[in-house]
């Protein structure tokens, strides 16, 4: 049995499934690390380039944060993304639409008194290559239908609630640095490579 393969455009969707239920920015090197465990499709030698597109096209957000780029996407301006690829989509359904119209008129008109023709089958054709492209979008475009409102609300609620666990974990930590400096005469330095605490490490905003 042959294993299904995974288009160019699903491996996109799948970042942008990633940055959604990871509310926060990650760097390349991160996320070289944790893309494929979250889906085994995305292969190590592939994200860079899958990042690059994504940002191209406006999906997900990313600027340079000290010496490396962080990429990150939150929900609200998921929703925004969605709604102008959805636009644009649909739009493309439109144009499919009024070709396919006007080829069926000249199928019609080239087949009237007339058997099969080159002509006609040339018409016959590219009537259905458009048909498989239309097929094509309309299959995207129906992935936006499950763009509900409630659910990106509720998202942003776990995204809060998350940060504020987040910061209190990081007053827990501060705390813990505070003790042993008054305890142990270290230094933040010391404490910080100890625990392996990162420098920048602070309350998310």
């Amino acid at each position: 049995m042959s294993r299904k393969t995974t288009s160019q455009e699903e491996k996109l969707d799948i970042v942008v499934d990633f940055f959604l239920q990871h509310c926060e920015p990650f760097s390349l090197k991160e996320l070289e690390k944790k893309l494929p465990k979250f889906n085994s499709a995305i292969k190590f030698p592939l994200i860079k380039d899958l990042l690059t597109s994504l940002s191209a096209d406006s999906r997900i957000d990313t600027d340079k944060v000290g010496s490396s780029n962080q990429y990150w996407l939150f929900p609200s301006a998921a929703s925004e993304v969605r709604k102008r690829k959805k636009s644009e989509l649909e739009d493309q359904v439109e144009n499919e639409k009024q070709k396919k119209i006007k080829l069926e008129e000249e199928i019609q008109e080239a087949s009237e008194g007339k058997e099969n023709t080159e002509e006609r089958s040339g018409y016959l054709e590219e009537l259905q290559e458009i048909r498989k492209e239309r097929e094509g979008v309309n299959a995207q475009l129906k992935r936006f239908e499950d763009l509900d409102p409630e659910l990106i609300e509720k998202i942003k609620s776990d995204v809060s609630v998350c940060k504020d666990s987040a910061n209190r974990w990081t007053d827990n930590i501060f705390s813990l640095v505070g003790y042993c400096k008054k305890t142990f005469n270290m230094d933040n330095s010391t404490i910080y490579q100890m625990f392996e605490i990162p420098e920048d490490f602070d309350n998310l905003e």
